[in-house]
């Protein structure tokens, strides 16, 4: 762990997860909470949002967005469940349209399965 970091959970940040890092992110989600931050994009701006506070690879992380389209995936998802949320990017004839995919990951669809065996053969 960095200074950098040391610092920041000190102070009761937790890390942000970047989809721009990585477009597919696993999670628990630990809680919900609105909250509102500065822009970093404008400053005196602020922003309104979800912070969603999640659990991924044993680390507290923090998802903080505004976007309808992953908060209405979200919106059914109950603290303690497992999901994967995927961004996905396109080119448009307006520039790039960003928007995510929410589901349960791979490991629970599979254990719902009915996974064949020999004497389901026969």
């Amino acid at each position: 762990m960095s200074i950098i970091d040391d610092y920041l959970q000190e102070k009761g940040f937790l890390p942000r997860i970047s989809f721009k890092k990585s477009p597919v992110h696993t999670v628990t989600i630990i809680s919900k909470e609105r909250r509102t931050i500065k822009d970093p994009n404008t400053p005196g701006e602020e922003v309104d949002g979800i912070a969603i506070k999640v659990e991924e690879e044993g680390e507290e992380r923090e998802i903080f967005t505004s976007s309808v389209s992953l908060l209405q995936q979200l919106a059914d998802v109950k603290d303690g469940e497992t999901v994967t949320i995927k961004m996905i990017k396109r080119k448009t004839d307006k520039g790039y349209r960003t928007s995510y995919e929410v589901t349960e990951p791979e490991i629970a669809k599979v254990k719902d399965e009915k996974i064949p065996t020999i004497e389901d053969e026969e």
